[in-house]
């Protein structure tokens, strides 16, 4: 029977086909009015940084733009107004925190790569607040490497990631560990999800090695005596597909791999079902077949296609006994990965199927530069015309990275604000090259996208909320302001109190008060939205009831980072440079298989380096356990059992240790003084009754700069086998029950890149310039004719540079030059 049809407007009005009846539109109108209300009332964000730079060393600046948008319409996002851009170590520990505000949907900042940093692979994240009510997968997350700082300044051709055991050993892993696998691995999709008897379906596969690299293998499906019926092999990073018509009897699938046959069950298969097909995809239409099984009763159904959230077609599917064949022109459908959802009257799910709308760019960047090689310490220019695709001249900023293309380090990831967008940020895990799917609209470039579709397609906008009418909960708000939030909690900490009077004292650096106050609700909470500022601020939070001081707990809202995640394979690899070409406005040469990715080599350490000490932020630890309402160490000796279990204390000879030494010396600074008190009392009774407040920092060091620090300040011969400095506050705030005296942050302060100018300061012999970033701008705008231009200096020995330009306009449209 032909489907019937149901059209819904962007502005939810609709067109109903002559041959409906209203019985079948009542089926379906509270989940297309939730589908709606989805999208308006839940809307979602997305957040891309754009690099200076591919990967780093010890010492350097990790420079970003930031570009905010509504997941939706790839627009300048108009809710959040702060930006969360963290820097992670390879152990999960956030080492550096920005807090950016967002302005037109943009941002940018910069990440200090600090001396006392180690080496390894760095995770980066940004994500606003709100985004952080959604799946974790929602977030910004790149991996980045950085390598330790060359022996030689400007010799980049080592890069040296590895640090001694002893550097690495200590610190607490936060990362998930990754389950080893076997030496073949293959994963099964359905197309719709399911396998059903007797029904044609393709089945796509991705396969990978024991570190989860992609392998490129053949195979056939096998029936129970292990008979071949059916042969393929995978055709794009690992992926491949084949069609196959499930029986109740098992059957298997046989890979072969270097010369060794490998045997997989494919996923058991329903009794009954629905397959969908989408047969044949083109830029104008999909095509789609619906199957049945023959046994099923029959039952009218929806159709709907939803693309980041918002609901883009529906039609309902009248009940059929054969086959049903569907065309959905692609005009009205936005671009990027839509999500084609076959449901029944109930709202349940029967298949869904994930297909890509692509279109050629809306916009061409073209770039001039200064004529030949590029020479030492040269003035170079570059020019740029942006149009869109008739011509015109349009007016757009952009973000542009140029850089040394000989020390260039490049990951497989290689995407850009652009593919990530519209599809890496849609999709489930690593999108190996995502370029690759953009680089050419043919066949074969065609079937490589639809199986990433099939393969890493999922849902993120979840259909128990989008079409079942379930409000999700929404635990974090939209930030529109710096705001102090938390809640008045009994001394005992169990209890929320309400109709507590909250008084907030701000001062700024040059000590200006400013003061507010408000009254907690049933939930003991309290709110204050404070202008703008950057930096640290000084407040005093105080709590009162019925006129007089309440001994009370006073928590602060902001502990909200999301736990890192796990690395995949991908996320650890480099990418060889295989030859120097020569120069060229384009991007750097494309990678489309992972035979061109390597492991790091190893490194020979040549001398023995200095174990780093072991730096415990206590004025951050406590502050968290106050605004989390939890108990506080009192002493150092306490913060030290409950920080350390290496740490020791021996009641009957009063000695302390350290990983079961004893012999642990403290050494305590106050004004920039050290003392030992080793051979007194108050050695002890700073441990036991100096109040933890007081106490900013305590570093521990075996072997560490700490321990030459010390030794050369007070001429120490004795060789310690483990010292200790305790550091105390310039200014300690001693807390007391109802009363909170601490630090809030507002937005970080941006720094400027550098840009030197050899015409003022001429370069003499002997000279060098080591910058492997030759420019950075995070904000180049083009004017009503289409044109910026930008000048910078050339290093001391750049023969070749890579020129990056990425950004969007108020319009959505992409500026690209790759």
């Amino acid at each position: 029977m032909k489907a019937l049809i149901l059209s819904i407007s962007l502005l939810f009005s609709l067109s109903i086909g002559g041959q409906n009846s209203d019985n079948e539109l009542n089926k379906f109108t509270p989940f297309i009015q939730a589908l709606y209300g989805f999208y308006n009332n839940i809307p979602q964000e997305k957040v891309y940084l754009h690099f200076d730079n591919g990967g780093y060393f010890i010492g350097e600046t990790i420079w970003f733009k930031a570009y905010v948008v509504t997941a939706e319409q790839i627009l300048p996002t108009d809710l959040s107004r702060i930006l969360y851009v963290e820097l992670l170590s390879p152990q999960g520990e956030i080492k550096e925190t920005k807090k950016l505000k967002i302005v037109n949907g943009q941002c940018h900042g910069e990440l200090s790569l600090k001396a006392n940093m180690l080496s390894g692979f760095y995770e980066i994240r940004a994500y606003t607040r709100y985004m952080l009510n959604f799946d974790e997968d929602c977030i910004f997350s790149r991996v980045i490497p950085i390598y330790r700082r060359p022996e030689i300044d400007g010799y980049y051709d080592t890069k040296d990631m590895q640090e001694p055991s002893d550097a690495v050993n200590y610190l607490e892993n936060r990362r998930k560990k990754i389950k080893k696998t076997g030496k073949v691995n293959i994963s099964f999709f359905p197309e719709g999800g399911n396998l059903v008897n007797g029904l044609t379906s393709k089945v796509a596969f991705k396969v990978s090695g024991e570190t989860g690299n992609n392998l490129d293998v053949e195979g056939a499906v096998c029936d129970e005596s292990g008979n071949e019926s059916l042969g393929f092999s995978s055709i794009h990073n690992g992926m491949g597909a084949f069609e196959f018509t499930p029986s109740v009897n098992k059957q298997q699938v046989k890979i072969s791999f270097q010369g060794k046959k490998y045997m997989f069950d494919l996923p058991a298969s329903l009794n009954a079902g629905y397959v969908m097909n989408v047969y044949k995809q083109n830029q104008e239409s999909i095509f789609i077949l619906l199957q049945k099984s023959e046994n099923l009763t029959s039952d009218t159904l929806g159709l709907v296609v939803t693309c980041r959230g918002k609901t883009c077609f529906f039609e309902v599917v009248a009940p059929f006994e054969e086959n049903v064949s569907m065309r959905i022109a692609c005009d009205n459908l936005p671009e990027g990965v839509n999500c084609l959802t076959l449901f029944d009257s109930k709202g349940e799910i029967l298949s869904e199927r994930m297909f890509f709308v692509h279109r050629p760019p809306e916009c061409k960047l073209k770039i001039t530069t200064t004529p030949g090689k590029p020479k030492p310490f040269e003035k170079i220019n570059l020019g740029f015309q942006l149009t869109d695709k008739t011509g015109k001249p349009e007016e757009a900023s952009f973000s542009l990275a140029v850089r040394d293309a000989a020390t260039e380090i490049n990951t497989p990831l290689q995407d850009n604000l652009y593919t990530n967008l519209l599809l890496g940020s849609e999709l489930k895990g690593y999108v190996e090259n995502p370029d690759y799917y953009f680089e050419c609209d043919d066949r074969q470039h065609a079937a490589a996208r639809d199986l990433l579709m099939l393969v890493q397609g999922w849902r993120k906008y979840e259909w128990k909320q989008t079409g079942r009418m379930e409000e999700p909960v929404i635990k974090h708000r939209v930030e529109e302001n710096i705001m102090i939030l938390g809640k008045i909690l009994s001394q005992s900490g169990r209890k929320e109190k309400e109709g507590v009077k909250v008084t907030l004292k701000m001062y700024d650096k040059e000590g200006n008060q400013s003061t507010g106050s408000c009254i907690t609700n049933k939930n003991g909470e309290y709110g204050f939205i404070c202008d703008d500022f950057e930096g640290l601020r000084s407040i005093v939070l105080v709590s009162e009831e019925n006129g007089k001081l309440l001994d009370s707990r006073i928590t602060i809202d902001r502990h909200f980072a999301p736990d890192p995640r796990n690395y995949s394979f991908l996320d650890t690899m480099i990418i060889r440079k295989t030859h120097k070409s020569d120069y060229s406005l384009n991007d750097s040469t494309k990678i489309n298989s992972i035979s061109h990715l390597q492991k790091l080599s190893e490194v020979t350490v040549s001398q023995k380096r200095l174990r780093p000490d072991i730096v415990y932020d206590v004025e951050k630890d406590i502050n968290y356990m106050l605004d989390m309402g939890q108990d506080c160490p009192s002493n150092v000796h306490e913060y030290m059992l409950w920080k350390d279990p290496r740490y020791g204390y021996d009641e009957t000879t009063h000695k302390f240790s350290y990983q079961g030494t004893p012999g642990l010396d403290f050494f305590f600074k106050k004004q920039g003084i050290y003392t030992n008190r080793r051979a007194n009392e108050g050695y002890h009774k700073a441990m036991f009754k100096d109040q933890i407040e007081e106490t900013q920092q305590i570093i521990i060091s075996t072997n560490g700069k700490l321990k030459q620090e010390i030794r050369k300040e007070h001429s120490i011969k004795e060789n310690y086998t483990c010292l200790c400095k305790v550091s105390y506050k310039t200014n300690p705030r001693y807390q007391k029950g109802g009363i909170r005296d601490t630090n809030i942050t507002g937005y970080s302060q941006v720094k400027e890149f550098y840009n030197p100018d050899y015409e003022k300061n001429p370069v003499v012999p002997g000279d060098f310039d080591y910058r492997r970033t030759l420019y950075w701008d995070p904000d180049v705008t083009t004017d009503r004719e289409g044109k910026a231009s930008v000048s910078f200096y050339n290093n001391s020995s750049c023969r070749e540079i890579i020129i990056d330009a990425q950004g969007i306009n108020k319009r959505g449209i992409f500026v690209n030059n790759k």
